[in-house]
């Protein structure tokens, strides 16, 4: 779901929070708190630990932090004063109770506490896919018949190509290998798939390799009736002898459904209004690391393309991106994981939950809603300066919470200021 990401704000803050003490633990060690660490591993924010009321002898296994009691906090507190911060992500209903435990036992006293939304979601996040929630997106053709701005494929800017048979029934029966002939959903898309003669045959071959996935068309329409006026073995709808079900907005999943029509223009009975999604890069890089797991795309549209897997679009169609304006946004090896090096499933359901150097470029902070309309091929619709946004260049302890100072920024002949330039942690206090 777009909406169901992490908050950037509260990302920021927490950010904020670790920079400023130079010792940052993590109250208890269950398994949200694990995949905490996990994301500020990913997110470049060095932590000590863990801290417990009681350690046992398992909370050390396989765990590459040290998990202390309480009262080695307290040693360490002595020498340490003021430099200890305790992140804080258990019950929120146990807060209270775990702020005085702390402070009556350790004497620390600085805390950052995680919102429920943040606990869920950046958990959801860093949680790897089972096979049967596993998600592969493929384009089987790169190019479209409509022109929108800002596509996230980049499709109004890219060549015509169409997906390798061959290649792509390789690579599904590599991946049949590797699932043990489980996977969820498999998304057929574009560009505009419409646009591949060989559409039934793309169809036909992922039912025979996975027969028991969801399949998800994913089209504009616009194309549809051209498909139904096709000859018997071609036509489109009688070609097909699976359940079809039209999805205008996600429904509930129907067990007898094993085809899926996505449109959101040329769907039957569509009212909705079509938009656009700007998806902005930084071409220098530069983004702040902690930012990407907030992207809506991470984790969620897996993308199988010549025997690799990538964590989002952007990446893997970044060339045209790059072809077209004559940029140079890195895609390195770390950006991908190879399908035929891959040694088991788990091994990439690990790696579609790591940060990519690639996102880096990716202003996600920075990501809007726009009413839709032709792209016009310019960079900007794919662009964004960073003196554009506001940047936070500092930050200062001040009575017990974090002021935020603001750069002032002048666009369009406007001085423009943030609106969040003072915004208060909560510390416990």
């Amino acid at each position: 779901m777009i909406e169901d990401n992490p908050r950037q704000n509260e990302l920021e803050e927490l950010a904020i929070f670790c920079n400023t003490f130079p010792l940052i633990y993590i109250w208890e060690h269950d398994s949200v708190q694990k995949l905490i660490s996990k994301y500020l591993h990913f997110s470049e924010i060095r932590i000590q630990g863990f801290v417990k009321s009681r350690v046992l002898s398992c909370d050390q296994e396989g765990e590459p932090f040290p998990v202390i009691t309480l009262l080695k906090l307290k040693e360490l507190n002595v020498h340490c004063t003021g430099k200890i911060g305790i992140i804080i992500s258990t019950d929120s209903a146990m807060y209270n109770q775990d702020i005085q435990l702390i402070k009556s036992v350790s004497g620390v006293d600085n805390f950052f506490f995680v919102s429920e939304w943040n606990k869920r979601t950046i958990s959801y996040k860093m949680t790897p896919r089972s096979k049967e929630n596993f998600w592969v997106e493929v384009n089987l053709a790169d190019h479209c018949n409509l022109n929108c701005q800002c596509c996230d494929h980049f499709s109004p800017i890219a060549k015509a190509t169409f997906l390798d048979f061959d290649q792509y029934v390789r690579d599904l029966k590599r991946l049949s290998d590797l699932t043990d002939n489980k996977i969820g959903l498999i998304k057929l898309q574009g560009g505009e798939p419409l646009l591949n003669d060989r559409l039934l045959d793309f169809m036909k071959v992922t039912r025979e390799i996975f027969p028991n996935a969801f399949l998800c068309l994913f089209t504009d329409g616009v194309l549809l009736k051209k498909w139904g006026n096709k000859t018997e073995e071609e036509n489109l709808w009688k070609a097909v002898s699976y359940g079809v079900e039209w999805w205008e907005d996600p429904p509930p999943i129907k067990k007898g459904a094993r085809l899926w029509f996505f449109s959101e223009i040329g769907a039957l009975k569509y009212k909705g209004v079509k938009h656009s999604v700007k998806h902005p890069f930084w071409i220098e890089g530069g983004v702040e690391p902690f930012r990407w797991i907030s992207c809506y795309q991470f984790n969620e549209s897996i993308v199988l393309r010549d025997g690799k897997i990538y964590t989002c679009p952007m990446i893997p169609y970044a060339h045209f991106f790059n072809e077209y304006f004559n940029q140079n946004l890195v895609v390195s090896e770390q950006d991908f994981i190879d399908i035929y090096k891959a040694k088991s499933y788990e091994e990439i359901a690990e790696f579609c939950t790591h940060r990519m150097p690639f996102c880096t470029y990716c202003a996600v902070h920075h990501r809007s809603v726009r009413d839709w309309c032709q792209s016009k091929h310019t960079i900007d619709e794919w662009t964004e300066p960073k003196s554009l946004g506001c940047e936070h260049i500092c930050c200062e302890r001040k009575h017990g919470a974090f002021k935020k100072l603001c750069n002032s920024i002048k666009k369009d002949g406007i001085i423009r200021t943030c609106k969040k330039c003072v915004k208060r942690i909560v510390l416990g206090k």
